[in-house]
């Protein structure tokens, strides 16, 4: 399992490689992350507190 923040103009995500390490992904969305990363393994994007909108 990994995570990740969305920081509107991009993303950080951390994820695990062999036993004990981990790596950095930096991307323009948490969207992209998710689709560079689901093309070596079953990748889900679920957001713990998701982003409100704006006010007009």
């Amino acid at each position: 399992m990994g995570w990740g923040l969305g920081f509107g103009d991009e993303a950080i995500v951390y994820v695990p490689v062999g036993g004990c390490g981990q790596r950095l992904f930096r991307t323009e969305t948490a969207d992209r992350a998710r689709r560079l990363l689901a093309r070596r393994a079953d990748v889900r994007l679920i957001w713990l507190d998701p982003p409100t909108s704006e006010a007009p």
